[in-house]
């Protein structure tokens, strides 16, 4: 009779998104992971990048722009996030949920991050078509319009 040892698992991590010093990694049983690293940068050397992209059709400086805002967010490997709050559009501009990292699946990922060419043209397609609280940005815009 022959008795089978079973194989110790090896696992074999894969980086799936990075955000900042945050890192989530999948391994090849399914698994996934959190790891944080800190890179050392000279002090006289500051990095500054931009990592974030507000769009909207109000004004700056009005009282509801933050509701009618459209936020275009890197998410690591050259890949961004077009966001309504809580939601990530995909590229036809539907919203769907954002699981927490460790729960997004590449399938999930391949349609909902882009490039910031592709990403910014969905978050200016879906900007005018926002609407908050029952009132849409051509409603909000008359309004604003009606104040001054």
């Amino acid at each position: 009779m022959i008795h089978l040892t079973p194989r110790p698992h090896r696992p074999r991590w894969t980086e799936i998104e990075r955000i900042g010093h945050v890192i989530t990694q999948r391994c090849t049983c399914g698994k996934t992971r959190i790891r944080f690293t800190r890179k050392a940068t000279a002090m006289n050397e500051p990095t500054v990048r931009p990592t974030r992209y507000d769009v909207t059709c109000l004004p700056p400086d009005d009282i509801n722009t933050h509701s009618y805002t459209i936020t275009v967010e890197y998410r690591g490997h050259d890949r961004w996030a077009v966001l309504d709050g809580p939601y990530a559009l995909d590229a036809n501009g539907d919203a769907d949920y954002e699981p927490r990292p460790s729960e997004r699946d590449d399938e999930w990922l391949a349609t909902h991050r882009f490039d910031l060419d592709t990403a910014l043209a969905i978050a200016k397609k879906a900007a005018p078509l926002m609407t908050v609280n029952g009132q849409t940005v051509e409603q909000a815009l008359a309004f604003i319009a009606s104040r001054a």
